[in-house]
């Protein structure tokens, strides 16, 4: 069973250019599952499901599956459980399952524990519930939530809910960053980097539904006493300093990868830090088909190669070299 709610349809659909504080990824993030069981004015049985969810998301989607979010449930063979009444208000998403008792035999979520005097009379109802927030009509993050509902139909009684996360709390477009090659912009592995040379880092939406449009780029030592900013969010487009060279490259799969390529001071390699370098990050992702974006973070961590007397070699083959050609 799936609804898309949208319950606050005179308000802006979530979505931004370069509205960095509202749309940052952490405010796209589902809180855990609660659910308590009511009774409507009919006495009826149902369950009351609230989420936390953070500021920017406007609307969701919510789908009905077996237990741990494997196999959709079609509501036209199974309509043991049926959603409703969903309502987004003041940071917490809510929404009803209403519970068909005369459905609940025949229902593929039941098990019969069988065990009471009347046989079928006694179980569980068991499924799962993935809930998302939509930018349009793309999920940005998910939850996933095991409910598992006690029942008696000899005395029309229920347990108390009782709900796990399956998974959740994910962000489903992310960035891949990485210290790369300048020719091939193939990621280096193990990352280790030469102090007081260039660095080149390849950042790219790991997906073509989004683009990144705008970035920043900190390089900070091991233990973030120092930090350099070669690349900045700015108004229209990233900002470079004047050491800092960005390419554009497009790949097979129509993403852009952006190269950044910049020679961070020496002071960066400095101290009890200075053995590791961390680079790290926001980017403005913008889907292609709707114009709308989101902030992502992101971070990698590499090695520094400091090693004076492996760079005293270096130096000193290069010049061999230099003068046997000479």
């Amino acid at each position: 069973m799936k609804q898309v709610f949208n319950p606050n349809t005179l308000l802006f659909i979530a979505g931004c250019f370069l509205c960095i504080d509202v749309c940052h990824c952490d405010d796209w993030l589902i809180g855990d599952t609660t659910a308590e069981l009511l009774t409507d004015f009919a006495n009826n049985k149902y369950l009351f499901v609230r989420n936390p969810v953070g500021p920017a998301p406007k609307s969701f989607l919510v789908d009905l599956y077996d237990e741990n979010c494997i196999n959709i449930v079609d509501p036209t063979s199974d309509g043991t459980l049926q959603i409703l009444g969903a309502s987004n208000f003041d940071g917490e998403f809510t929404f009803e399952i209403h519970i068909d008792e005369t459905e609940i035999p025949s229902s593929s979520l039941t098990t019969f524990t069988d065990s009471s005097e009347i046989a079928f009379s006694t179980g569980e109802l068991r499924f799962c519930l993935r809930l998302e927030t939509m930018l349009g009509s793309t999920p940005i993050t998910f939850q996933l939530t095991n409910f598992v509902l006690t029942f008696d139909l000899s005395t029309n009684t229920y347990g108390i809910p009782k709900t796990s996360n399956a998974m959740g709390g994910n962000v489903l477009h992310e960035v891949t960053v990485c210290l790369c090659d300048e020719l091939s912009t193939e990621c280096i592995s193990p990352a280790v980097i030469e102090q007081s040379q260039a660095i080149s880092v390849c950042l790219e939406s790991d997906e073509t539904t989004f683009e990144i449009v705008n970035f920043s780029m900190r390089f900070a030592n091991g233990d973030d006493s120092y930090g350099y900013n070669p690349v900045a969010i700015g108004i229209f487009s990233y900002e470079a300093l004047p050491s800092t060279a960005i390419t554009p490259i497009l790949n097979i799969f129509g993403n852009i990868i952006f190269l950044v390529t910049s020679t961070p001071p020496d002071k960066l390699y400095e101290g009890d830090g200075g053995t590791a370098l961390i680079v790290s990050g926001s980017v403005v992702l913008r889907l292609k088909s709707e114009a709308k974006s989101i902030v992502a973070s992101y971070e990698m961590n590499a090695i520094v190669n400091n090693d004076k007397d492996c760079l005293k070699r270096r130096v000193r083959g290069i010049l061999q070299r230099m003068r046997r050609r000479l």
